[in-house]
């Protein structure tokens, strides 16, 4: 199973209401799901990522229709507040406050990913999620990547 934690952007940028250049990378990312089942949408369970998501695709039809197709492969979590530490070096670096939620969320899943192109999740931003949280940030092509590679990787020898 690779749990996604995906931001809003995403979903926006594959509805044609977000960056046209961004389009074609979170549509593949999107039509995954359609191939490979072992993925799964990681939300929170108190429903602030889905109401964020509700808020931000405007009805689109494209980013409706794939949350309701996907419906059953939406894992909800349980999340806990960033720990100080860490909250600590997202605030210096100014780290938007709204996309901490996404950061709850991936620190509760297993696959510790988050896949977004928001400016809010910069290079330092990144750096400081990886070193401190295990969390790997990516954009959408870049987790397409990632995830195909996972998948063609072989499987670890019976020791």
């Amino acid at each position: 199973m690779i749990d996604l934690s995906i931001d809003t952007c995403t979903l926006v940028d594959a509805s044609g209401k977000g960056l046209a250049e961004h389009q074609a990378a979170s549509i593949g990312l999107l039509r995954e799901f359609e191939t490979d089942p072992e993925l799964i949408l990681v939300v929170d369970k108190n429903g602030f990522v889905l109401h964020e998501y509700d808020d931000n695709i405007n009805a689109s039809m494209f980013a409706t229709a794939w949350l309701k197709q996907h419906a059953g492969r939406i894992l909800k979590v349980d999340t806990r507040p960033i720990p100080r530490g860490l909250r600590v070096q997202l605030d210096e670096l100014h780290f938007s406050v709204r996309d901490r939620r996404f950061v709850q969320v991936a620190l509760a899943s297993a696959s510790r990913l988050i896949v977004t192109r928001e400016p809010d999740f910069s290079p330092p931003v990144c750096q400081v999620l990886r070193r401190e949280a295990h969390i790997l940030v990516l954009g959408p092509a870049e987790a397409l990547s990632y995830i195909r590679a996972i998948r063609e990787r072989p499987p670890c020898a019976d020791v």
